[in-house]
């Protein structure tokens, strides 16, 4: 008996560091995925307008920063033809200044970046499509999706959501969930125009040590404002939060097994 009671208390060790490693495991790779595809840190600018992009940016650039690239965020509907509608974060960026804080170059699966740069020979708006959503609305590059957004219009029939043709020349795969299934990105200018904005909502910063990025935020907190900056951690705190009590559970539960094995040990040597 003392020998099974042994054996039981050894796998139980055993089954608790495996759901450990596990978990610490799951939790490094979900880290790494958020850091490809969101900015470490972000700042929210009083008043930012387009013409002082180049300003804010120098004035963020503190020490252990690596880039700083502008960005506007907002709610859209995209729809293919008379396909069913989409539901779509849609990100104006800055395609030169994208890739210098997110990993948006090397999540390319098919076209470039560097197509959304604006070229007064070609006005046409574009976009790049995450891989699942452009599955969705069964899309490839050179199809045409168009995209309508809570900025109202005024025709002729009455007040309508904006509505816009956008050519697909590029999509990309950041393996991660929220991305892939809802960002559809296009420059500045057109999400300017097509959500209503006088300059961009953020900027976005990477930094050179992912460990450094609270400090960094901390920082900048104490010149610019605690409301104008947040980083990662805090964006991902709800996240983080379930995963961790997961792996706490998992710990205790394991746990309560380590401690009948012992006890059953403990017992039988008694009997003896």
């Amino acid at each position: 008996a003392a020998v099974i009671t042994i054996i039981l208390l050894l796998m139980g060790v055993m089954a608790l560091i495996i759901a450990l490693a596990l978990m610490t495991s799951v939790q490094g790779a979900l880290r790494a995925r958020i850091v490809r595809a969101t900015a470490h840190v972000i700042v929210f600018p009083h008043d930012f307008t387009f013409d002082r992009v180049k300003a804010e940016r120098q004035r963020v650039m503190v020490p252990g920063v690596a880039g700083a690239a502008p960005a506007i965020v907002g709610p859209a509907l995209l729809q293919a033809g008379h396909g069913q509608a989409q539901f779509a974060m849609l990100k104006g960026i800055d395609p030169a200044l994208e890739p210098t804080v997110t990993d948006l170059r090397t999540a390319m699966v098919t076209g470039s970046v560097e197509a959304l740069t604006d070229h007064p020979e070609n006005p046409r708006d574009r976009v790049l499509l995450g891989v699942d959503i452009a599955s969705a609305l069964g899309v490839q590059v050179g199809d045409v999706v168009d995209v309508f957004t809570p900025e109202l219009t005024s025709t002729p029939s009455g007040l309508f959501p904006k509505r816009r043709p956008l050519e697909v020349v590029g999509t990309f795969r950041f393996v991660f969930y929220e991305v892939d299934t809802q960002y559809a990105m296009v420059s500045l200018r057109s999400a300017g125009e097509l959500l209503g904005r006088d300059g961009p909502d953020m900027l976005q910063l990477r930094v050179n040590r992912l460990d450094d990025a609270v400090a960094i935020r901390r920082q900048l907190e104490q010149t610019l404002g605690a409301d104008q900056v947040t980083d990662w951690t805090q964006l991902n705190k709800s996240l983080y939060s379930a995963l961790w009590l997961e792996k706490l559970a998992i710990t205790l539960t394991i746990g309560l097994i380590v401690v009948v094995a012992a006890l059953n040990i403990v017992a039988s040597l008694i009997l003896l």
